[in-house]
């Protein structure tokens, strides 16, 4: 499976799963609450704030799930099994996502109050989405990286043009973990840029 395929899983099944949310350690689904923008319109922007604050802790949570099933997925390379981790993954964040754009919508309709947050939170999404498409690109790589070390392990003689295409992809494999530390780096500024942003509010009371 190539690369293009696994962005593909990623995308599909968003609709008719995002409701499921992400499978625990037991394989249970976990289902998350997402408030709408008309549910959120009667909070303040400090409170619509800490709201994203949580879905993004949230996001992060998913990528922990998402990384240990792929680590697990790596040790018996069953494809089948790598597709239905990434369906429900895709689940999982594509709620948070979904929270996050209600949030968004709502800190616009705050019309000055909320907008400097608004564009924060659409920078947020934007380098989320790429980091997500990095992501299924390396663990596409780390697989085949995977498979090359278990030939390399069983001895087979794989010949020249296999192994520089281990070779490519050992270098392609370094250039996505520089990617995804540029995107965590980026997506850490904008949270710490909506934070000081955040710590200026006089509407810092509890969410109602």
């Amino acid at each position: 499976m190539d690369a293009a395929a696994a962005i593909n899983i990623l995308q599909q099944h968003r609709a008719n799963r995002a409701a499921e949310g992400f499978r625990d350690a037991d394989g249970e689904i976990k289902p998350l609450e997402v408030a709408t923008a008309p549910e959120l319109s009667g909070l303040g922007v400090g409170a619509l704030v800490r709201r994203l604050f949580a879905q993004q802790e949230e996001r992060v949570r998913v990528y922990r799930r998402f990384e240990q099933g792929f680590a697990q997925f790596l040790e018996v390379a069953e494809a089948e099994g790598y597709d239905a981790l990434v369906a429900d993954a895709t689940a999982a964040f594509a709620q948070v996502s979904a929270g996050v754009n209600a949030v968004e919508a709502a800190l616009l309709a705050r019309g000055a109050d909320g907008a400097a947050f608004a564009a924060l939170v659409r920078r947020l999404q934007e380098l989320e989405r790429e980091k997500l498409t990095a992501t299924a690109q390396e663990q596409i790589v780390r697989h085949g990286l995977a498979v090359d070390k278990l030939r390399d392990e069983a001895g087979d003689d794989v010949g020249e043009p296999a192994r520089r295409m281990a070779g490519m992809r050992r270098e392609e494999a370094a250039e996505l973990v520089a990617t995804l530390a540029r995107l965590t780096e980026r997506i850490n500024d904008v949270i710490e840029e909506v934070r000081c942003e955040y710590a200026e509010l006089d509407d810092n009371g509890p969410d109602e």
